[in-house]
């Protein structure tokens, strides 16, 4: 059952004898029982994939006339889930949206090196890791890659589109760390089942930090808790799916 944070706190608080308050901050205690469900809360959010932490815009910016198939990720995003492209002529209105494909970075040089950098429509392109490679200038972008986990390059642009490739032609979505407000009504954003892991991970936390001990009891029920979210992340479709990246050409 969702909890505010204030109510996790005060139940906590009362589990170990603590004093009674009416707002996170009354007494230290309060305040470092809250920033324990807060780090408890981020743990757990960076190792599960939450619908609700599905993330529908995943590039903090568009290329540039340096880095023309470059956009770099939001620092939220954990884990990219898929890139389309609107792949529409420049003449026409019409949307076209394709999947593009993720190739390892290996792969994907492999697949730019066959290309010939003395016809005009071949741009050679030194990324900021060092590696150049090459990449068309003519044609919407088909494959994608990453050198670095921070910043995702295509192998090609339309130069009758733009300079360089532009976010708002991208449907990209992926799964992001969501924010922790320490406030006394803040709610996490977190399926209804979860609850009870992260009051339970929060407690034996809070019990082994500050009393000296592990409430086994407690621990034993957050094991659970966590199996059993690892099997049911996703409530539709039969439990969690991951996307099949790095498929064998």
């Amino acid at each position: 059952m969702p909890q505010t944070l204030l109510e996790m706190v005060q139940d906590i608080l009362s589990e170990i004898g603590g004093d009674v308050v009416t707002s996170i901050s009354d007494t230290e205690e309060a305040d470092f029982v809250a920033r324990i469900i807060k780090h408890t809360y981020l743990d757990l959010s960076s190792k599960s994939n939450w619908p609700m932490s599905r993330n529908n815009n995943i590039f903090s910016g568009s290329a540039t006339l340096t880095n023309k198939t470059k956009l770099s990720l939001d620092s939220s995003i954990k884990q990219v889930i898929s890139i389309y492209y609107d792949r529409r002529e420049s003449t026409t209105s019409v949307k076209n949206f394709v999947k593009l494909e993720y190739l390892n970075p290996d792969d994907f040089l492999v697949l730019t090196n066959k290309r010939n950098n003395t016809e005009s429509n071949v741009e050679t392109v030194t990324d900021t890791s060092g590696i150049k490679f090459l990449i068309y200038n003519d044609v919407s972008p088909n494959y994608y890659t990453s050198f670095d986990d921070v910043s995702v390059v295509f192998d090609s642009y339309d130069s009758l589109r733009g300079t360089f490739l532009q976010v708002a032609d991208f449907q990209a979505t992926g799964y992001s760390i969501p924010t922790f407000t320490l406030s006394n009504s803040f709610v996490p954003s977190i399926p209804p089942d979860a609850f009870s892991l992260l009051y339970n991970e929060a407690l034996s936390r809070v019990q082994w930090r500050a009393r000296e001990f592990q409430d086994l009891k407690a621990e034993s029920e957050a094991t659970k808790q966590s199996r059993w979210m690892s099997r049911n992340a996703f409530r539709v479709n039969g439990g969690i799916k991951y996307p099949n990246y790095g498929r064998s050409r």
